[in-house]
């Protein structure tokens, strides 16, 4: 078992994690951080299964609730609960997240995935 934080500030106690969501080649970890507002992006190690933290993507909003990957995996929706808005990320070259679009949803808390 491995715990990895998910604060990004010196203050380790902090725990804002919402939402996890593996990519289904197993290979890649995204977690919500509310807090932060920013998406964080974990490596997986295909035979041990250790996470190593890659990069922190802002999160297009306010306290980053869900998070959901579409059927074809390129893209990952956010709902960003406080700012009551939907983001749309696609994947890019680096292994990071592109911001592509964002909708208003009022008090959204919750994102179910579609094919963008």
């Amino acid at each position: 078992l491995q715990i990895v934080s998910t604060a990004s500030s010196a203050d380790e106690s902090v725990l804002d994690a919402a939402a996890l969501v593996i990519a289904g080649d197993g290979r890649t970890l995204y977690a919500s951080t509310r807090r932060t507002n920013t998406i964080r992006i974990f490596s997986i190690d295909a035979s041990s299964g250790a996470l190593s933290f890659e990069m922190d993507v802002p999160s297009a909003g306010h306290s980053p609730r869900s998070l959901c990957l579409d059927e074809s995996e390129d893209c990952l929706f956010v709902a960003n609960h406080l700012s009551g808005g939907l983001a749309l990320f696609e994947h890019t070259n680096s292994r990071g997240l592109q911001l592509k679009s964002v909708t208003g949803v009022d008090g959204i808390a919750c994102a179910i995935c579609l094919s963008c």
